[in-house]
């Protein structure tokens, strides 16, 4: 699921062909926000591990977060494929 809560499968604009583009495009944009937010999570937790108290649990909560967080960007990123192939669909009809 995109980070605002809305899937771009069910965004409003699709009532018009022309903005579904611009949907998926969206999708992308989300998914790589949602990517990056998790590297710089990660990133966060091992800099503040100054000490080495990061043990298997916490790598573990931290690798889980990453997994839900792309986890969100495929699907988004086959909405926006599912998006694009009804246009072309459209488009050959």
């Amino acid at each position: 699921m995109s980070p605002d809560g809305n899937r771009p499968c069910t965004a409003d604009e699709l009532d018009d062909p022309e903005q579904v583009a611009w949907t998926a495009a969206r999708a992308l944009l989300n998914a790589q926000e949602t990517g990056n937010r998790a590297l710089e999570d990660y990133l966060l937790m091992l800099s503040l591990d100054r000490n080495g108290s990061l043990g298997p649990r916490d790598l573990d909560s931290l690798l889980g977060d990453a997994i839900a967080a792309h986890t969100e960007i495929v699907e988004d990123l086959e909405c926006a494929r599912e998006l694009l192939d009804e246009v072309q669909v459209a488009e050959t009809h």
